[in-house]
């Protein structure tokens, strides 16, 4: 097998998993157009063949979750690929007070809502109304006042600093981490850190490391994903990116060899 044959069988690989990880977990979704975004430097580099098998690749695993998510709302009238999304955004309304009792139509869904003291549960509501009157109350409720939203975006990310970056990954020694300051809070810190220095070598060198900005667009992604759409069990939701992470603090590293950022050697 030749170089470029391998390069081709490995770009069809990718294809096949990326399709089957749309599948079983929806949440990474946000990989498609990074996908699509790295895909395309191969175009830059005159390589047509991967980059065109590439985005073929992605765009049949876009199909294949579009697809499921049309199955799923001839069943239940939503465009989704589960009901996980609607329970995260009912609990998150719950918490932060986003739901609008104006926007309800149905007056006993209103009334049950208005009331909830926690003994009638969220899957009490969707097997009671329905998944999608469930979900229309969520989506009016957020369109009625997007300011308070945003603003509850800003909130659980302020919650979330304080939690346990290795409570999931190593849950014997996660007080110890935490002792030490490895929480969300250092995860953040580094990521602005990172993201300066970044951009002030993308400034020097007027050019662009495709993969390192492909390696870091997957793991700001899987953030702003966990900390918007998911509840606060963000120690798990972030362990994909955790690997991502290393990785680019692996090149912070090395800042300890060179003399200015502009010697970095970003990739």
């Amino acid at each position: 097998m030749t170089h470029q044959e391998h390069k081709i069988y490995c770009t069809i690989i990718i294809a096949i998993l990326l399709s089957m990880l749309m599948l079983l977990r929806p949440a990474l979704v946000y990989m498609l157009p990074v996908f699509f975004i790295g895909w395309s430097y191969f175009f830059v580099k005159k390589q047509k063949m991967i980059a065109t098998l590439g985005i073929i690749g992605t765009l049949f695993a876009t199909v294949s979750l579009f697809s499921y998510m049309k199955v799923f709302e001839n069943k239940y009238g939503i465009l989704s690929s589960s009901c996980v999304g609607t329970i995260n955004q009912m609990v998150i309304a719950y918490q932060y007070n986003l739901i609008n009792p104006d926007v309800i139509e149905n007056g006993q869904l209103k009334e049950d809502i208005e009331n909830k003291s926690r003994e009638v549960s969220i899957m009490t509501l969707i097997k009671s109304y329905g998944l999608k009157d469930v979900h229309n109350v969520i989506m009016d409720s957020y369109k009625s006042h997007p300011n308070k939203v945003i603003k509850s975006c800003f909130g659980r990310l302020y919650r979330s600093k304080s939690k346990s970056l290795f409570l999931t990954l190593a849950p014997g020694f996660a007080t110890v981490f935490d002792m030490i300051g490895f929480n969300l809070n250092t995860l953040y810190l580094f990521i602005i850190i990172y993201t300066i220095i970044l951009l002030r070598w993308i400034y020097m060198k007027r050019s662009l490391p495709w993969t390192t900005s492909f390696i870091y667009m997957l793991g700001v992604s899987n953030i702003i994903v966990a900390i918007i759409g998911a509840q606060e069990e963000w120690e798990r939701l972030v362990l994909p990116s955790l690997p991502l992470y290393l990785l680019l603090f692996g090149q912070l590293c090395t800042l300890f060899s060179v003399k200015s950022v502009k010697q970095l050697e970003l990739k």
